[in-house]
């Protein structure tokens, strides 16, 4: 039986998820999915922790928008906070 503190496939995660890979692969770049590659690879397998898919589900954008300045605001479900991103930034 595989660990279930670790999902070690795109696949698992989509299943854990219960979404497409490709919409997996999207929310990892548009909205800072957390998951995790050995040795920090851009191209390599991915893995990812329960805990921190919960948190980010219970914390996830559901509404992207771009403001007047190119930014790409982010509003989340948990907090209505809005977050400023530029496009391409990972912070």
């Amino acid at each position: 039986m595989p660990d279930r503190n670790v999902l070690n496939s795109w696949k698992e995660i989509a299943r854990y998820m219960g979404r497409t890979v490709r919409t997996l692969q999207r929310w990892e770049e548009e909205c800072e999915l957390p998951i995790h590659r050995p040795r920090g690879r851009k191209r390599s397998a991915v893995f990812a922790l329960p805990t921190e898919i919960d948190a980010w589900l219970r914390d996830c954008p559901v509404r992207a928008e771009r403001s007047s300045s190119g930014q790409q605001v982010l509003e989340t479900a948990a907090s209505g906070a809005l977050l400023l991103r530029r496009r391409g930034s990972r912070s």
